[in-house]
């Protein structure tokens, strides 16, 4: 070693800091680059890929329009009324009531199946449907009864608010 070299080397052991030579310094950016490459390849991959989820689902149907008044004395079909009342501790879940039945359904699933029922009975694409809320029920159920409803084959559905 020259004493220049040597000199440099007891001045960084003096300071305490394990500095790489200067020729050095270029070969760790040559090993990092390709890794640092590979890193943002993988993140373009992934946010290019990636796809959202839907929390709810859509409502396949557009919102009523408005219809004329009844005539008096005209025959009007009653509708089939649903009610969503809340349900469990922190009132976060719904319970489903269909008007005329003497059981509610606790589930979906249930109330599609009290539904399906029914409309094997009735002319369901002809039946009217109307979903009651109280104010306290979340948003999702009253929508989950809709897409039940729509499941079913009743095409005639409304959302209505509580007497």
């Amino acid at each position: 070693m020259t004493t220049r070299t040597a000199d440099a080397a007891e001045a960084r052991q003096a300071l305490g800091k394990a500095q790489p030579p200067p020729h050095d310094r270029g070969r760790i950016k040559a090993v990092l680059t390709p890794m640092i490459d590979v890193t943002f390849l993988l993140l373009l991959f992934f946010l290019l890929t990636f796809t959202f989820r839907q929390r709810e689902g859509s409502l396949p149907d557009c919102l009523p329009r408005r219809t004329p008044p009844i005539a008096p004395g005209a025959m009007v079909d009653m509708p089939l009324e649903i009610r969503v009342l809340p349900h469990g501790p922190a009132r976060t879940g719904a319970m489903f009531e269909i008007k005329g039945r003497p059981f509610a359904m606790r589930t979906p699933a249930a109330l599609y199946d009290a539904l399906h029922a029914q409309a094997q009975l009735l002319s369901a694409e002809h039946m009217p449907v109307r979903i009651v809320c109280r104010g306290d029920v979340q948003w999702r159920w009253a929508l989950e009864a809709y897409n039940q409803a729509w499941r079913a084959e009743f095409r005639k559905i409304d959302l209505a608010l509580p007497r």
